[in-house]
């Protein structure tokens, strides 16, 4: 039997032609990638913003604090205040003012009154005390955040300072460098920053931190919002983590609540002044945290039958990374026994923060 296959005829000198069409030099390097991975990398595909909280979601500790030299708290989730020089201070808070409708939040400071000569310290964690990773020695890396003046303020100027560091106040710098001068026009600028990664991290280094602020002092406003680090040398478009991602991920550094449940235990009688509670975490945290206790709090605890009862005192009984084991003492005798709660108006913090 004879098969006869019939082609079309094509024009081989159009064909050729083809081959030569430019792909640019991003193209020629997707099309030399010898992985899938290298290709991703090349593109930066994939999750890839090391930053949590970049675009200010999460505010557990609450959405306005003051910060002077000697406090230095943190304000949205991971973002903590440095002052670096006495008198320095300013406020921050959660502001609508954003870029585009991309963002929900911003972080406003406002210098009003103040040495306005202060950083923010944004934190994140190596896999191991005294290890780069999850960073590669050598590789570079691609910080990108969007700022805004009041549109005064012509002479102040981000810096931007990676770090190797186990400490707020301490630290191994890969580098300094000033950023950007602010034009003075009021509008949201973009800044973009890139770094190599250096070896030569510190054996106690238990995180990479970066630090935002000014090297010369300004009194007035400013905001910020969009941080992104990933790595390699594009600024790609910000990575979007869903509110309830990104809460989890802030919570294994802090966590605040009140849904924490026990009973009054025994002080040699049926009656007692004193009541365990425990308070179960969502995620396991990052290390045992500390405890801020609400024993200034009127009606702390409800007993269940007994009504609200204030306790003046307490402490941990067992705390770990996956919940907390409170006592609290000094409050109204009451039946040893009785169910309890916190009260609504008296939360627990935990902090395992870095």
């Amino acid at each position: 039997m004879t098969v006869r296959v019939n082609k079309d005829s094509f024009n081989l000198r159009e064909k050729l032609s083809e081959l030569e069409r430019p792909i640019g030099l991003k193209g020629s390097e997707l099309m030399g990638a010898e992985t899938a991975q290298e290709a991703r990398d090349l593109v930066s595909a994939g999750r890839k913003n090391l930053i949590i909280n970049g675009e200010l979601q999460i505010w557990q500790r609450g959405t306005s604090i003051t910060a002077n030299y000697a406090s230095r708290p943190y304000t949205a989730d991971m973002f903590r205040i440095y002052n670096v020089n006495s008198g320095s201070g300013a406020t921050f808070s959660q502001s609508t003012d954003v870029p585009s409708n991309e963002f929900t939040y911003s972080l406003k400071r406002d210098t009003t009154g103040k040495n306005g000569h202060s950083e923010i310290n944004i934190p994140i964690e190596l896999n191991r005390t005294g290890s780069e990773s999850p960073f590669v020695p050598g590789e570079i890396y691609t910080f990108s955040f969007w700022v805004k003046g009041d549109g005064t303020d012509t002479s102040w100027i981000n810096v931007v300072r990676p770090r190797w560091s186990s400490s707020l106040t301490g630290g191994t710098y890969i580098t300094t460098k000033v950023i950007k001068e602010y034009s003075g026009s009021g509008n949201w600028e973009k800044v973009i920053y890139q770094f190599t990664i250096s070896p030569d991290v510190p054996s106690t280094a238990t995180y990479l931190s970066i630090l935002i602020g000014r090297n010369k002092s300004h009194i007035g406003i400013n905001y910020w919002t969009g941080f992104q680090l990933e790595k390699g040398r594009n600024s790609t478009d910000f990575e979007h983590r869903s509110y309830g991602e990104e809460l989890a991920l802030c919570q294994r550094y802090y966590f605040k609540s009140t849904n924490g449940q026990g009973s009054i235990y025994a002080d040699n009688s049926n009656n007692s002044g004193n009541v365990g509670i425990s308070v179960p975490f969502p995620v396991r945290m990052r290390a045992t945290p500390s405890m801020t206790l609400p024993t200034s709090v009127s009606n702390n605890v409800h007993n269940f039958g007994l009504n609200d009862n204030s306790y003046t005192g307490g402490g941990n009984y067992g705390t770990n990374q996956d919940g907390g084991r409170i006592y609290f003492t000094g409050g109204t005798q009451k039946t040893v026994g009785t169910f309890s709660v916190l009260n609504s108006n008296a939360p627990i913090e935990f902090s395992a923060e870095l």
